[in-house]
């Protein structure tokens, strides 16, 4: 989950620890971790995603209402 936070494959590795107490390299995080590199940035995506379409409909946020629609709706900026 920490590559959710924006942490790179470098900084992550720090944080793991081989059976020597060294920490592993990026080659060795991608090889046994690689489905939860992927699976934590999406989690997070979605989880922003989730909070920015309640503050839009359900607090009716006229700011979140317009990033959703330029930007997480997929629309192009009509005055552009």
């Amino acid at each position: 989950m920490v590559a959710a936070f924006g942490l790179s494959q470098s900084q992550i590795c720090h944080s793991i620890r081989n059976d020597s107490g060294q920490p592993v390299d990026e080659k060795t995080l991608r090889k046994y971790f690689a489905e939860e590199l992927a699976d934590g940035a999406c989690e997070a995506n979605v989880k922003v995603v989730r909070c920015l379409y309640q503050t839009a409909v359900e607090d009716r946020d006229t700011g979140a209402m317009i990033f959703w629609r330029q930007d997480a709706g997929g629309l192009e900026n009509d005055r552009e």
